[in-house]
Order: structure tokens, then C-alpha cells, then sequence
């Protein structure tokens, strides 16, 4: 029997793990786990079956070396935003939200499906599928969020799906607010892929470090054009990690995946090599490996890296001369209260490890099928909701009508082949378990759902879930959470 998709969404919310978040019981050096359902839980092909499956299915959005988003404007407090795939692990061009203030994700768009046995071939050289989504590929560190347009913001594209290493060159753009896709202008130079972005926000401009060929550019999403300014003389591996500091107007690299080093690029000399930064304490997070995640707390004027595990490490710079002054580390440790202890995904986190000034904390997903962690380093509330609510957030409301597709049915588990064929021209692919969701456990579908016994056990479930959300949300139409 199959069911839905809105009714699997309710089933899957009937066995969510945790209440929506109260932000301010947060305690500082504690892990949390805010979600209540999972992406799992949305997932539009669970069968496996569809035009987009491709060959690890909806997994493939996390696993398959994908980074992440926080959209600061989108809902009440922000949301966490995340799409993926590509290399023939999953060709469906659907975006997924968390929203901040209700601890749930939401499936926004669906995924381009054309009915045949694999919706790769309808992927245009510019990147997109007749219905104008963006053709899924590994995303590495460079996506991100434009708050001037409340956009989702897609660093370098992919013409094919089933290729790896392959770049369409393009900027790739989601509005939140209408809910359409818009095609950026093309890199003049190879874009490639695994590289470093970060936002400017004093220039309200995304800067961009490629692997590989090594330029540093500028795109301008207000003029829809890029800037070049020549490739560095240092060497770097690719997967590393990127950040802008405003208040010394740099472009922060750390190359954890090669030299272990920390670089920095004056955003006033954007033709300026890399330079190194002399570093000093807890110095290990910088060699940790590839893909860690790595950002900024302005009020603190502090950094932060996250590997894995309980711990954090925090970067403060120098009183003086960022150039000559040492950049310290400091490992903090959870308190001692602490029982929660995130994962990372063997394939990296990139932005998918985010700070939300709004509630002054940390969020994290590593698995399509598992929790949204959460974590306060220092006292406070953060800055509060949006004062007009936020853009129409991932909890902005759901329609219990919407029959977005089939449903469930079960999934037998995925099979062990993971990325289906070699890397290519990126040879940064490591080996994924043989369960198919890199964490080490198999991913199966609904289980006993697709059963007779078990899809009338859950529907029972699902009505009272279905009833309970009637009285408390506001339903709309064009969102499946």
C-alpha cells in the first residue's frame, strides 16, 4: 500500500524524537538534538523507484559530499537548508528546510520527474531540467544564502548527473519567496568543484577560492557577475574550508584535508597570494582532515571548528597586527552535564555545521536520517526572531491535502554500491559503508509500513498526529514537512 506523501510525513512526525526547540533553555557546552523528524521522513521516492532515484536514493543528499545553508531570513528564527546529490547517487533537484523555530524539516520543491528510468539525460548543458531546478551535484562549501533576495545560492552546477567532476560554470539560485529557480551567469573561468566560498557582507558579494586551478573570484548576485583575480602561488588540497572575517576584511582558508594551515586573503587586495597566519594552543583541529565545518560568531569575533564528537575548538584572533600577531586556538570540552554526542558524516560536513545568530547557537546534520543537533558555546539568546516573522519559513504552514506523489512502501535497505562507478577527475571520493548512508548503519525504508498490519497500525497514528497539528498550525499549499 502506498501512501501520500503529506500522510507519510505525518507518520514520520508521530515517531519525531524531540519537542520543538525551546531556545532559550540552551546551556552552554551542551549538545541537543532539536528535530523532530528527519529528511528521511520526507523522502518523495522512498521505493526507490522514481526517474530520480539514481542509485542510493534520497541518502545521496547528505552523503554524497554535500554542504549545507543557513538562511537566515527564511522563517521566524532562520532554517538550515539543504540540497545535494549527483554522480549518479541521486538525481532529484528537491530542496529541504529546517526550520529554527519548529524543529521540523520541510520538503519545499519536488523533484523534476520526467517518468523514465533516469531523469539525467533531460539535464541541460546550463545545468537545469525542463522544469528550470537546478540538476543535482556534489556541493562541497559552496553553497550558501544571499539575505538581500532571501536566496538559496548554488556556487557552480553540474550539466550532467551521472558524471563526477563535471561543472556547468553556472550560478544556481532559489528564491524562497516565490519558490522559483533563476539561472546566474557563468564563471568566465573554470569554476570546478570542492573549493571554498564565503559571504561578504559588507559588499554583499560571495568570494570564492576554486580547488584545483586555485583562482580567487567574486561573484556579485545583485549585478549577476563575476570578478577575477588570478590564481594563488600556494599549494592547497582541495575540500578545505572557507570563512569571511569583516572585521580584518579577510577571506579565511583553512586547508585541514593538506598542509594543515591557516591562510588568509586581504579582501582589500583580492590579488593578493595566501598568507599564512601563524597559529598557536590547541593547533590539532587544523590537520583534523577534509570537510570539517567552520564559522563565525560576530559578537564574539571568534571562529569555530567542528570535526566530530562533543568538542569544539575556537579561534580567537590576535589584539594586533592580524598578519604578524598569533591566531590562538582554544579546545573546549562539553560540560561535564552533557549526555548528547554528534556524528560526523565520513564524507565531510561542510556548511551543513552552521551558526544562527538569532538563537545564538550551532546546528549540525550529518545523515539524511538523523538528528539536527544543536549547540550554545557562550550565555545568551542571540538577536531574536526576524521582526517581520521571517519569509514564509519551513513551518510557514502545510497543506493536508497536498498529494505531492506516492508515498512509502518499504525499503529492503540500500544496496552497497554507493557512488556507482569512479570519481573521475575529482579522486576525492572515499568509500561509503555498505549500508548506503555513511554513518555506518544499513537505511531502510518504513519497515513494517509496508505491511497491511503495519500501514493500519500507523494510520491510526497518523490521524491523531493529523488532528493534533490541525488545532495548533496554519495549513498552505506548496509545502510537504
Amino acid at each position: 500500500m502506498k501512501l501520500p506523501i503529506s500522510l507519510m510525513s505525518l507518520l514520520g512526525m508521530a515517531a519525531g524524537a524531540a519537542a520543538a526547540p525551546n531556545w532559550n533553555d540552551l546551556t552552554p557546552g551542551r549538545w541537543v538534538v532539536i528535530s523532530e523528524n528527519t529528511i528521511q521522513d520526507l523522502d518523495p521516492c522512498p521505493q526507490r523507484d522514481c526517474s530520480y532515484s539514481a542509485v542510493e536514493g534520497l541518502a545521496g543528499l547528505i552523503n554524497d559530499w554535500c554542504g549545507g545553508a543557513f538562511a537566515a531570513g527564511y522563517g521566524r528564527f532562520g532554517s538550515l537548508v539543504a540540497w545535494g546529490g549527483g554522480h549518479n547517487g541521486y538525481f532529484g533537484s528537491e530542496l529541504y528546510v529546517f526550520d529554527l523555530d519548529s524543529g521540523r524539516w520541510a520538503r519545499v520543491t519536488d523533484p523534476y520527474d520526467d517518468g523514465s528510468s533516469s531523469v539525467a539525460a533531460s539535464c541541460s548543458d546550463d545545468g537545469v531540467y525542463p522544469d528550470g531546478s537546478a540538476c543535482p551535484t556534489h556541493t562541497y562549501d559552496q553553497v550558501d544564502y544571499h539575505p538581500a533576495t532571501n536566496r538559496f545560492v548554488i556556487i557552480g552546477g553540474t550539466p550532467d548527473p551521472v558524471c563526477g567532476g563535471c561543472v556547468d560554470d553556472r550560478i544556481h539560485l532559489f528564491d524562497f519567496d516565490d519558490r522559483t529557480w533563476h539561472l546566474g551567469a557563468r564563471k568566465p573561468s573554470a569554476l570546478m568543484y570542492s573549493g571554498a566560498t564565503g559571504y561578504d557582507p559588507t559588499r554583499d558579494v560571495f568570494w570564492l577560492l576554486s580547488a584545483y586551478t586555485r583562482v580567487f573570484s567574486k561573484y556579485d548576485p545583485g549585478a549577476d557577475v563575476w570578478s577575477e583575480y588570478g590564481a594563488v602561488d600556494n599549494s592547497f588540497d582541495i575540500d578545505g574550508a572557507g570563512v569571511l572575517d569583516p572585521v580584518r576584511d579577510l577571506f579565511l582558508f583553512l586547508d585541514s584535508r593538506g598542509s594543515g594551515k591557516l591562510y588568509a586573503i586581504p579582501l582589500s587586495d583580492p590579488t593578493s597570494d595566501l598568507i599564512e597566519l601563524a597559529t598557536e594552543g590547541d593547533r590539532e583541529i587544523q590537520s583534523a582532515g577534509a570537510a570539517l565545518g567552520f564559522e563565525r560568531i560576530p559578537q564574539e569575533d571568534c571562529l569555530v571548528a567542528w570535526h566530530d564528537g562533543a568538542e569544539v575548538y575556537v579561534l580567537r584572533p590576535p589584539d594586533g597586527d592580524w598578519r604578524t600577531g598569533s591566531w590562538r586556538w582554544t579546545r573546549v570540552v562539553p560540560d561535564p552535564a552533557n549526555s548528547v554526542v554528534p556524528r560526523r558524516n565520513p564524507n565531510g560536513t561542510y556548511g551543513r555545521f552552521r551558526y544562527a545568530p538569532s538563537v545564538n547557537a550551532f546546528v549540525l546534520v550529518s545523515a539524511y536520517d538523523g538528528p539536527v543537533w544543536a549547540y550554545r558555546l557562550t550565555p545568551g539568546a542571540g538577536t531574536g526572531p526576524n521582526p517581520d516573522g521571517g519569509s514564509d519559513g519551513a513551518d510557514g504552514g502545510r497543506d493536508a491535502g497536498v498529494d505531492a506523489g506516492d508515498g512509502a512502501g518499504a525499503d529492503g535497505g540500500l544496496d552497497a554500491a554507493g557512488d556507482a562507478g569512479p570519481d573521475g577527475a575529482d579522486g576525492a571520493d572515499e568509500p561509503r559503508d555498505a549500508g548506503g548512508d555513511g554513518l555506518g548503519k544499513p537505511v531502510g525504508g518504513c519497515g513494517g509500513c509496508g505491511t497491511a498490519e503495519g500501514t493500519a497500525s500507523l494510520l491510526v497514528v497518523a490521524v491523531g498526529a493529523m488532528a493534533s497539528l490541525l488545532r495548533r498550525r496554519s495549513w498552505r499549499r506548496g509545502v510537504v514537512s
